[in-house]
C-alpha cells in the first residue's frame, strides 16, 4: 500500500487528479484515500484487514474524514464494532428474510434447478418433511450445532440413511448461503454452519434376498391389496427387478407397446436410457392397469401423481403373504431386496454377469461405458423369462 509523508487536502487533490489508483495514507494512520481506476476517490478507514467507506472525496474534506475516523477508533477501543455495523447497514435484510425457510426458498429458486431431477426430488422431500417443520421459522444464524445433533439423533438408529441425507442437505444449504449477498455478512466473524462435520451414521449394507417360492407368495398376496395400482406395481417389481422409484414413476410416454419395451429415463440427465424388454406377463400387467388420463401409469388419481411404495405397503404384504424372508434378517425383506433376489437366482442359473447387470440397469464402467452401447434386449428378455419360470413353476 503506497505511503506518503503527510496527507493534506492539497496532496489528496493532486493524487486524485493524477489518477494513480491505490490506497494512499500516512504510515500507522488508519485513514486512507482510496483512488479507484475510474478516477473516483473515497476516504476509507482500515482496521485489521477490513475497511469501511467514510465518504466520497468530492463531498467530504480531509478535516471531516479525520473526525469520523477518530470516532470509529474510539468505538473500536470501547469494544464496539462499527465497521461490521456499517457493512450490515448497507446489506441489511429484514429478519423475516433471514429465516432458514427463506434461505431454503432462495436455494430452490437459484441453485436447485441446476441439480439432477432425482436430487431435486429428494432434497425437497427431506427438507419439507423433516427440516423446515423443526427449524424453518428460526433465523438461520441462530441454529446451533447442539440443535442439529439433537434433531438428527433420533434418526441415527431407525433411519440412518435419512439422517445421513439430512446432515448433507443442511450443510449444503449453509455453504451456499455463505456466498449469497446479505447472508454472507453473517459469516465474517464467526463460523455458523451447524451441520459441518456432524458425524454421519454408518449404514450397514443389506445382504438379504428372497427365494423364488417366497417371491411367488408375495405375488399371490398382492390380490389382497385394496389398491390395484399398488398390486400391479409390486408385481412388476418382482418380475423385472427394477427400482421402486423407476416403476412407480413410469409414464405412458416411456412405453413402446408395439415392440413391448419400457425405456427408463436417466435420473440425472432425464434422457431416455435404460431399455427394459417386457415379457408377456409384464406387458399384461401394464396393459390392464394403463387406463389413466394423466402421464403416470401407476396412479390412484387418474395418472396425475404416482402411487407410494412405502413401508406401510411392505408391512401389509409381509402380513398377507406370511413372508419375512429366510435370508433377510429380523426386519424382513424390502422392495430393494427383489433386485438382489433376481440377480442371485439368475447367477445360479448361469446368466452371464454383463446380462444380469444390464437387467438391473447398472451402467458399464471405464471404457466399456464409452464403447459398449448394446441394449441386449433379446438377452435380457431370455433371462427374465428364466426368472419367471423359477417363480411360477
Amino acid at each position: 500500500m503506497p505511503e506518503i509523508e503527510k496527507l493534506t487536502q492539497r496532496v489528496a487533490f493532486d493524487l486524485v487528479q493524477s489518477g494513480k489508483a491505490g490506497k494512499w495514507g500516512e504510515k500507522n494512520n488508519k485513514l486512507k484515500l482510496k483512488v479507484y481506476p475510474s478516477g473516483e476517490a473515497s476516504w476509507v478507514f482500515r482496521h485489521a484487514g477490513r475497511e469501511t467507506v467514510i465518504g466520497q472525496f468530492s463531498s467530504v474534506d480531509l478535516a471531516h474524514a479525520k473526525q469520523e475516523a477518530a470516532s470509529i477508533e474510539l468505538k473500536l477501543r470501547a469494544g464496539e464494532d462499527p465497521i461490521t455495523k456499517r457493512r450490515l447497514a448497507r446489506t441489511q435484510i429484514p429478519d423475516e428474510h433471514l429465516t432458514l425457510r427463506a434461505g431454503y426458498n432462495l436455494f430452490c429458486k437459484l441453485e436447485l434447478p441446476l441439480k439432477s431431477p432425482r436430487y431435486q426430488q429428494d432434497y425437497i422431500h427431506e427438507f419439507e418433511k423433516y427440516i423446515l417443520p423443526k427449524f424453518g421459522n428460526r433465523p438461520f444464524f441462530e441454529i446451533t450445532r447442539d440443535d442439529v445433533i439433537a434433531f438428527i439423533d433420533p434418526h441415527r438408529i431407525k433411519r440412518p440413511s435419512i439422517a445421513k441425507r439430512l446432515i448433507a442437505y443442511l450443510s449444503r444449504l449453509y455453504n451456499w448461503l455463505s456466498n449469497r449477498p446479505g447472508f454472507s455478512s453473517h459469516y465474517n466473524d464467526r463460523f455458523i454452519n451447524p451441520a459441518r462435520r456432524v458425524e454421519k451414521p454408518i449404514i450397514k449394507e443389506r445382504s438379504g434376498y428372497l427365494l423364488p417360492e417366497e417371491m411367488r407368495r408375495i405375488w399371490d398376496a398382492c390380490d389382497l391389496l385394496p389398491n390395484p395400482y399398488s398390486a400391479a406395481c409390486v408385481r412388476l417389481l418382482i418380475i423385472t427387478g427394477k427400482r421402486t422409484v423407476e416403476a412407480r414413476e413410469m409414464r405412458s410416454t416411456h412405453l413402446d407397446f408395439q415392440s413391448k419395451v419400457w425405456t427408463i429415463p436417466n435420473p440425472k440427465s432425464g434422457d431416455l436410457e435404460d431399455k427394459v424388454p417386457l415379457t408377456e406377463r409384464a406387458f399384461e400387467i401394464i396393459s390392464e392397469i394403463n387406463k389413466n388420463n394423466g402421464p403416470y401409469v401407476f396412479s390412484s388419481n387418474g395418472g396425475f401423481s404416482p402411487i407410494y411404495t412405502d413401508n406401510k405397503l411392505k408391512l401389509r404384504l409381509q402380513a398377507a403373504s406370511g413372508v419375512i424372508g429366510k435370508h433377510c434378517g429380523e426386519t424382513g425383506w424390502t422392495f430393494h431386496d427383489f433386485r438382489r433376489s433376481i440377480k442371485s437366482s439368475l447367477t445360479n442359473l448361469g446368466c452371464p454377469l454383463f446380462v444380469s447387470e444390464a437387467i438391473l440397469g447398472h451402467k458399464n464402467k471405464g471404457l466399456e461405458r464409452v464403447y459398449n452401447l448394446a441394449d441386449l434386449l433379446e438377452q435380457k428378455r431370455h433371462w427374465l423369462l428364466k426368472w419367471e419360470e423359477q417363480i411360477f413353476t
